[in-house]
């Protein structure tokens, strides 16, 4: 049990929870990760949420962004997209960007805490002006197909293009995106669209 798990590993587990243990919230979160990751360990997501709890109460968002993840991923228990969004909040609350991003998206679909555009964009703003290529797709699609914003296939392509910019696992879907939008129009309208681009990327931190 536990053969093939490196001991620099285990080492590294065993200090952030003597850190944990001091009432380092980063590390209580660290801790998190490296147990539902099975790193320097077995996963074991009981603990990981016990030490992500730990990190939370303390009002770290990275943690309390954590939580919300795995009750939105089912890793614990069926998705529950409601206590998700609870903890996302939190999170979101201290302007952390990638609860900002999910939580943005909760409302733009309408998962399961009611769909609201004013809400959905505003957090989507917020986690795109922080270079989450998530938000930035979620907001080019509102501009697509003009939803609370005005419809703009120019402003689309722009955003659209931003993110595509960004590395991450969801830069292929992105590519497919800004190819859809760009079969959309005109020529000229592109051309726009690449100019304001440029404007874009200031704002949304790519390319610094």
């Amino acid at each position: 049990m536990g053969e093939g798990i490196s001991s620099d590993l285990k080492k590294a587990l065993q200090l952030f929870i003597e850190a944990a243990e001091c009432g380092v919230a980063e590390a209580s979160n660290q801790v998190g990760c490296m147990y539902a990751d099975g790193i320097g360990t077995l996963a074991n997501i009981n603990e990981a949420i016990k030490y992500y709890h730990i990190a939370a109460k303390k009002g770290y968002a990275p943690a309390q962004y954590n939580i919300g993840l795995m009750y939105e991923k089912g890793e614990v228990g069926a998705p529950n997209y409601t206590i998700a969004a609870q903890w996302y909040k939190k999170a979101a609350n201290q302007n952390y960007g990638v609860a900002l991003q999910n939580l943005g998206s909760m409302y733009l679909y309408g998962d399961r805490v009611g769909q609201n555009y004013k809400i959905a964009f505003n957090l989507l703003t917020k986690a795109a002006k922080q270079g989450m290529p998530g938000a930035m797709a979620n907001l080019s699609q509102m501009y697509e197909f003009g939803l609370l914003v005005k419809y703009s296939l120019i402003e689309a392509l722009a955003i659209c293009n931003c993110a595509k910019e960004l590395p991450g696992e969801l830069q292929k879907d992105i590519v497919n995106q800004c190819k859809e939008i760009k079969e959309k129009m005109q020529p000229a309208d592109v051309n726009l669209a690449e100019n304001r681009t440029k404007q874009l990327r200031t704002t949304f931190c790519v390319g610094q």
